[in-house]
């Protein structure tokens, strides 16, 4: 059975207080005493360039910036999830980009979320066009205790007055009394009834050199409180049956109401003993005895799961990385099994590669088709790229049997390298006419081969894998 864990109120009371946080209610939003929420402005400048027909590169005024997602309003407006490094500061700040279906900078291009350390890690949209974001960051002036961080902002990209506060809120995930150890936001669902569904990480400590992580999942009303019928009070922490830690990177809403999480799972010290894992809760917040393995689904191997997607079926697809040298996807179906129908066993592995490389993103076509983005090659910012382990961005078209798809790109595999640009994809949307968007990082080398300005990369490709020439024409080409 999966395993749950809480801390007492008077514990996370202790917690607070050591990170110099007042925490009004538990159950409800945590203020945020001490930060300056954002004003219109504090928003940075952007920049908008065109590297070639159909890849756009949004800079900001810091000179860092990284995307961690997209998602498409209704009238095709771009919507960006994207974090910032601010150097004077040392601090990383959360904010969300919007350009026009024709990639044009929208107004406002920019909105700051909160003037706080926060890394943003995902975004969608709810049905009445308002723009939701998670991430996570400091709750105080202890920098190093994280909880999970939640904005709304209105369709027009300007923070919503009416939720938590300024447009933010917090939840503390309660899973350890030690205050330098936080909780990690990783993905968000929006129900239909406007709830919102939040997972990723909470730390906790494995002894007393090491730490540990517990599945987190919370629940908040459409407010910003905290939902008090989901689980324990808005949470749920879950551990597997031998396993020490847990972390969810995708979450999603089942037609009936039921919430599915997909993630990681591993045990400390244990060589091999890595799973992908999908977890399913009932509405309640309790496991769904009638999925899987009391709630859970498990494929055991040596991959690290980075994106997921739900399809028509209510089958699981889940992208990342195997053995660090070769793109992975996998299928659960609906009652918690590997879906033997799909590749080989239920996996399909490919791309036998020297370098690191790993799938970060999917997204499923209206029929059927499995697009999935990320990243092949690595470097560090301390050293200049190898020859022939340049970063570029991989595209994967997969039929729905698993099978590369032969119309896509010449093959069912995109490579694009840049003699010019290290860059990687972080995110994926596919347009009602059938067109991809990708969204990523991209880094300029300078003339001596180190590396200078990182910015947001925004690609968009026709059906068949091809750039979209029409996509950003008319900005300016450096």
């Amino acid at each position: 059975m999966l395993k749950s864990r809480t801390i007492v109120k008077g514990a996370a009371l202790i917690g607070a207080v050591l990170t110099g946080v007042l925490m009004l209610d538990w159950n409800g939003l945590l203020s945020t005493f001490g930060l300056r929420h954002a004003e219109s402005a504090d928003n940075p400048n952007v920049s908008l360039r065109r590297l070639s027909p159909g890849i756009l590169s949004i800079a900001l005024e810091s000179g860092w910036a990284s995307a961690a997602g997209l998602t498409l309003q209704k009238d095709g407006t771009i919507v960006v999830g994207a974090t910032t490094r601010v150097p004077a500061s040392d601090k990383n700040l959360g904010v969300v980009l919007r350009l026009t279906s024709n990639g044009r900078l929208a107004n406002p291009a920019v909105t700051l979320l909160v003037d706080a350390e926060t890394i943003v890690s995902g975004i969608s949209t709810a049905l009445d066009g308002a723009i939701m974001v998670v991430g996570y960051g400091a709750s105080g002036s202890l920098s190093a205790t994280r909880h999970f961080r939640l904005a709304r902002l209105l369709p027009d990209g300007v923070l919503d007055p009416a939720f938590g506060r300024h447009g933010m809120t917090w939840a503390n995930m309660r899973s350890s009394l030690i205050w330098w150890l936080g909780d990690a936001a990783h993905a968000l669902a929006l129900q239909g009834d406007g709830r919102i569904v939040v997972t990723g990480s909470a730390v906790y400590p494995l002894g007393p050199l090491s730490q540990a992580a517990y599945c987190a999942t919370a629940r908040f009303n459409q407010d910003g409180r905290l939902d008090g019928s989901f689980a324990d009070k808005g949470r749920v922490l879950t551990l597997l049956p031998g396993k020490t830690s847990c972390g969810g990177i995708a979450v999603f809403v089942a037609p009936d109401g039921g919430l599915i999480v997909a993630g990681n799972a591993y045990a400390e010290g244990v060589r091999g003993a890595r799973s992908i894992v999908v977890l399913r809760y009932l509405p309640s917040g309790a496991p769904d005895p009638h999925f899987g393995r009391d709630g859970v689904a498990e494929l055991e191997m040596a991959a690290h799961a980075q994106g997921a997607a739900l399809d028509s079926q209510g089958r699981i697809v889940v992208v990342g990385t195997e053995a660090s040298r070769r793109l992975f996807v996998t299928r659960f179906d609906s009652h918690g099994n590997v879906d033997q129908s799909f590749g080989v066993r239920g996996t399909v592995s490919l791309h036998d590669a020297s370098v690191p490389q790993g799938l970060r993103a999917v997204a499923l076509q209206q029929d059927g088709k499995i697009v999935a983005v990320g990243t092949v090659g690595w470097h560090s910012s301390g050293r200049a790229p190898e020859s022939g382990k340049r970063d570029q961005i991989v595209v994967v078209r997969v039929d729905p049997n698993g099978a590369l798809d032969q119309s896509f790109a010449g093959g069912g595999l995109l490579l694009m390298a840049s003699p010019r640009y290290l860059w990687g994809g972080h995110g994926i949307a596919i347009q009602p006419d059938g067109k991809l968007l990708i969204v990523g990082h991209t880094v300029e080398e300078a003339e001596n081969g180190t590396l200078s300005r990182s910015a947001v990369v925004l690609v968009r490709l026709r059906p068949d894998g091809t750039p979209d020439l029409d996509f950003g024409s008319g900005v300016d080409t450096p």
